[in-house]
């Protein structure tokens, strides 16, 4: 009877207490394998609405530079009839000064890049046209020289438009479009990136073609890591595709290989039906002896 009574008090001295032979309910119920399944799911699950978020985001980004696009080209036509058809250079380096509706004046690389000498046309609404995505992001909008350098958009500026030097000299003159006509299947704007420290900017004012009197763009294949220089600073932002803007009006995307094709940047090409088109330079007349 006395050794009954003793188990019942140690019974009760030890209900309360954890038995450390067995796991309790709470860990029972999951192994350590099982927990390792549960975290890996849950990080799957992670990646799948992280690429959601990111897939949304490129697809609102993309969707707004198409608008962008058709506007910048809007503008770019409407530029041309208020001046007789001519259109609009790229860049001119004959511009000394653009006046900005606050009062304010740029000079210099600003005032001779297309950014600003096109604003008027599209009632200075930058984010309509040129701070859009990304670089609306990177860029104060205060910040006029970097406007005027890093917009959403690149010009084809040798082979649209042109590029004129201080002294009034157009390079490539034969090889540019620079009047309204027929309508035109020419990449007019594309987007565009620039190098610069310590990441890319989303945006760079002029485009450099596939080719000119050689081969300017590096042969291998692009990526996102490629320098932006060595590809006509032309940006195959969306999914490995750029937006381009045609004359005619249109906005396609195009990648990287396909635009390699000089057809879509120069009207000789277009015409002679060469997508390898390189322009043609009279080599110099023999030294005298």
């Amino acid at each position: 009877m006395k050794m009954m009574e003793n188990d019942r008090a140690s019974g009760a001295e030890n209900r309360g207490a954890p038995d450390h032979r067995f796991p309790g309910p709470g860990l029972a119920a999951f192994t350590l394998v099982e927990l390792l399944v549960v975290m890996a799911i849950l990080l799957v699950l992670a990646g799948i609405v992280m690429a959601g978020v990111k897939s949304v985001t490129e697809t609102a980004n993309q969707t707004k530079e198409v608008q962008a696009g058709r506007t910048l080209i809007a503008a770019y036509s409407a530029a041309a009839a208020d001046h007789d058809g001519a259109f609009l250079p790229g860049y001119d380096r004959t511009v000394t000064e653009v006046n900005l509706p606050d009062g304010t004046s740029l000079s210099g690389p600003p005032a001779e890049r297309y950014t600003y000498r096109l604003a008027p046309y599209f009632q200075y609404r930058m984010d309509s046209a040129v701070l859009v995505g990304k670089n609306a992001k990177e860029i104060d909008p205060q910040n006029r020289y970097l406007v005027s350098c890093y917009p959403a958009f690149g010009i084809n500026y040798l082979f649209v438009g042109g590029d004129i030097s201080a002294a009034g000299v157009m390079t490539y003159p034969s090889e540019c479009i620079t009047r309204q006509g027929a309508s035109l299947s020419i990449i007019a704007f594309a987007s565009a990136v620039g190098d610069s420290q310590p990441s890319k900017i989303n945006g760079y004012c002029i485009l450099t073609p596939p080719q000119t009197t050689g081969a300017m763009w590096n042969p291998a294949p692009w990526s996102a890591d490629s320098l932006a220089s060595e590809y006509g600073n032309v940006d195959a932002r969306y999914s490995g595709k750029a937006i381009c803007v045609f004359l005619d009006g249109s906005v396609r995307l195009l990648g990287i290989e396909e635009l390699r094709d000089m057809r879509l940047w120069n009207l000789n090409a277009r015409q002679d039906d060469n997508s390898r088109y390189t322009i043609y330079q009279a080599p110099p007349p023999p030294r005298g002896r």
